[in-house]
């Protein structure tokens, strides 16, 4: 059973395969596909290297706001260990938290 054979030697059917590979290659579907890969290609080589990305616009807009000017920010800035620490065990249960309001500078107000 089976199908009678098209080509009868090796070298016939890899012969054939050539040739039609060949003629696929000049269509103009195969001609449009690598002009669109060449063209990818090509723009990827001539790409700038190192060119930064956008920011996000909400990133830009905190780094426009003004910097904080409460008791807490300073104490910071001043240096780490001015900052009370005693407090911060509480934060490790879950809410509602109890806790004294930080005392009010003339800035915030």
């Amino acid at each position: 059973m089976g199908h009678k054979a098209k080509y009868f030697t090796l070298a016939d059917k890899l012969a054939a395969q050539c040739q039609q590979q060949a003629s696929y290659t000049r269509t103009e579907r195969v001609k449009m596909a690598q002009q669109a890969q060449n063209t990818h290609a090509y723009a990827k080589r001539h790409a700038p290297k190192n060119k930064p990305q956008p920011l996000e616009t909400t990133l830009l807009t905190f780094a426009t706001l003004a910097l904080l000017n409460s008791y807490l920010f300073h104490q910071s800035l001043t240096g780490l260990d001015l900052i009370n620490k005693s407090d911060l065990s509480q934060w490790d249960k879950p809410p509602p938290y109890k806790y004294a309001p930080p005392p009010q500078t003339p800035d915030e107000e």
